[in-house]
């Protein structure tokens, strides 16, 4: 009986040994250079997905209302950059709740200067240029469309942050509220137009 489980444990090791099992030995040290750094590293538990900012478009009852955007975080103070995204108009979900934009479709911002926000608020002026398409705007909409911009601006700039409007890099008037819809070739400002809902702090 001894014998047979004697014969048995030998069969079985064997086996083992077979299959790349190791039956017995001192424990192998892996040097440092053998492993992979990345098991070394726990996986990130979140990620970062930018910074929230707002811009703003037209509600239904027609009053420019802020809507909340996701930024990078480097393009936080970027003028430019916010625009840009403005100038996109609503996402899907906004316009089913009748949210739109009077800035024109196919608007693009061709250059913003300065393009970052500064260390002070409210400094300017700030000269945005836009191609043609944004000429095609009038009336009541072409205030609304200023309304948009210049209350964007703020977000970054801070209130009362002073706009000059180009086309295709020529000045042009813009209309205010403050004169009851006349045009004016000076900077414009948000005290030009009518108050609208403010903006937390960001960045």
């Amino acid at each position: 009986m001894r014998s047979a489980l004697l014969a048995l444990g030998v069969v079985g090791a064997l086996a083992l040994a077979g299959c790349g099992i190791p039956v017995g030995g001192a424990p192998t040290v892996i040097a440092n250079n053998q492993l992979n750094p990345r098991a070394l590293t726990p996986p990130p538990t979140t990620q970062a997905h930018g910074t929230q900012t707002y811009i703003y478009l037209v509600a239904a009852s027609g009053v420019p209302t802020p809507e909340a955007r996701t930024v990078p975080p480097a393009l936080c103070t970027d003028y430019q950059a916010l625009l840009t995204v403005l100038v996109q108009g609503p996402g899907q979900s906004e316009e089913e709740d009748g949210v739109y934009s009077a800035i024109p479709a196919g608007t693009q911002v061709l250059s913003v200067a300065p393009r970052t926000a500064g260390p002070k608020p409210g400094t300017g002026p700030v000269t945005i240029d836009f191609n043609e398409s944004f000429g095609e705007v009038a009336g009541n909409e072409q205030e609304l469309a200023i309304e948009q911009i210049v209350h964007t601006v703020d977000v970054l700039g801070g209130t009362g942050t002073a706009l000059l409007f180009e086309i295709e890099g020529q000045p042009i008037e813009v209309p205010v509220i403050s004169l009851s819809g006349a045009d004016v070739a000076r900077p414009v400002t948000a005290a030009d137009y009518d108050p609208v809902a403010q903006v937390p702090e960001i960045c």
